[in-house]
């Protein structure tokens, strides 16, 4: 009987682990969606700049800042699921 409650145990690691790793997936998938679509914007706000005299940089500092306020909120997306993992190995133990 202890060998089967191991291995509901071990497949219940195993998820939780899956889980975790879902999440950093998503997490990974989604910040390079919006690493490319700020790649992108940047490239348009230079190819419009070229063809100015004055070159209005607060578009692209805008960009900017929407991929940090981004950044921040992927990190505590990523401490969420870490601590989640975390979480549930301390409950286990």
């Amino acid at each position: 009987m202890s060998e089967i409650a191991e291995i509901v145990r071990e497949i219940g690691r195993q998820q939780a682990e899956n889980l975790f790793y879902r999440k950093c997936y998503a997490i990974l998938k989604s910040l390079q969606d919006v690493i490319s679509q700020a790649a992108d914007d940047l490239v348009k706000v230079y190819e419009s700049s070229l063809h100015r005299e004055f070159n209005d940089l607060r578009h692209a500092h805008q960009i900017v800042e929407e991929l940090r306020m981004y950044l921040d909120e992927i990190h505590d997306r990523e401490k969420n699921a870490l601590t989640a993992l975390t979480e549930f190995y301390d409950i286990r133990s």
